[in-house]
């Protein structure tokens, strides 16, 4: 499937799937509302989000999903969640936009202050010592 919407487009409900040879080229953003599911499943290796694009939204991505330079993710709605079934990649120059309403679980909205990507796998192919968000423990690495 080709994607041709010149603007901005939403999965609002369902899922759209994505065939192996499909592309999203001509969308600043593409949204998978909460409920909603972009099944990138069918693209061996996973979908690359092009530089210029977002992915964001509070629904579901089937599949593998990697952030390159100049692309950016914004999981959430408000606050929400964005879930990836795949391995996520993110590479240095890849942006990651997310909203903070309350410093502690269960603020604002009681749904949790702030947004959160969830994923099966995480790749930063940056190095961690250059990301401000994470810091290393004892315990292993993980986001602060």
């Amino acid at each position: 499937m080709w994607w041709r919407h010149p603007g901005d487009g939403t999965v609002t409900g369902g899922t759209l799937a994505l065939s192996a040879d499909g592309v999203v080229p001509g969308s600043s953003a593409v949204q998978a509302a909460a409920g909603a599911s972009l099944d990138l499943s069918g693209k061996a290796g996973g979908y690359a989000v092009h530089a210029t694009q977002t992915t964001q939204g509070g629904g579901s991505i089937v599949g593998s999903l990697g952030i390159g330079g100049g692309a950016t993710v914004a999981p959430g709605s408000s606050p929400g969640t964005l879930k990836v079934t795949g391995d996520f990649s993110f590479d240095a120059d890849g942006n990651y936009h997310w909203q903070v309403l309350a410093a502690a679980p269960g603020g604002a909205r009681q749904v949790g202050g702030w947004d959160l990507l969830s994923a099966a796998v995480i790749v930063l192919t940056a190095s961690l010592a250059a990301l401000p968000l994470i810091r290393r423990s004892r315990f292993g690495t993980r986001c602060r």
